[in-house]
C-alpha cells in the first residue's frame, strides 16, 4: 500500500522569483513482504522549481514480489 499526502494548499510564487521551492514528501509504503522499490514522478524528491500551475505527482511502490502499488496527488503552485 502506497500513502500519498492529502490535498496540498496553494504553493506562493516567491517574489522576486517567477517559481516556487517545493520538496516532494518521502513515500511511504507497507507490505505484508518487504517493500523492495518506491519512486515518485515525474518529479523526484526535489527541491524542485516549479513555475504557477498545476502538478500531478505520482508515487509507485514495488514489493519483493514484484507486486506495485501506485497513488497519485495534485500540487498547485499561485502565480503572482
Amino acid at each position: 500500500v502506497v500513502h500519498c499526502p492529502g490535498p496540498s494548499p496553494s504553493i506562493p510564487i516567491r517574489p522576486p522569483y517567477n517559481y516556487a521551492i517545493v520538496t516532494i514528501g518521502p513515500i511511504h509504503a507497507t507490505d505484508n513482504v518487504e517493500v523492495a522499490s518506491t519512486v515518485a514522478s515525474p518529479y523526484g524528491v526535489g527541491p524542485h522549481h516549479l513555475t504557477s500551475g498545476g502538478y500531478w505527482i505520482y508515487y509507485t511502490a514495488t514489493d519483493t514480489s514484484g507486486n506495485m502499488a501506485t497513488c497519485q496527488f495534485q500540487i498547485s503552485i499561485m502565480g503572482k
